[in-house]
């Protein structure tokens, strides 16, 4: 399993009951992490997740990215509860 740092987010203002799951991993087994890949897709339907956009971190423009940490994915939920069931989830299934 590739090594993994998340957080979650919620906007301010008049959209705020969506909330944003930004990870950052350090792959060094493809394919190990394919297979990683495919169930959190499967998770992230689950919890009405959906993906907003992922690949390599080309370039950080500002702040630090977790130590090693080289691909990015950030997912939407409808909600902060869904996004904390699938972060219990995914905990559990580890």
């Amino acid at each position: 399993m590739p090594r993994v740092s998340y957080y979650i987010v919620r906007r301010k203002g008049k959209d705020n009951d969506r909330a944003y799951v930004i990870v950052h991993s350090r792959v060094t087994d493809s394919e190990a992490y394919a297979e990683y890949r495919q169930r959190l897709q499967g998770m992230k339907e689950a919890f009405g997740g959906k993906t907003l956009g992922q690949g390599d971190i080309v370039e950080v423009i500002g702040g630090e990215t977790p130590s090693g940490h080289h691909r990015i994915i950030v997912t939407e939920f409808p909600t902060v509860e869904e996004a904390q069931e699938w972060r219990t989830a995914l905990q559990n299934s580890s």
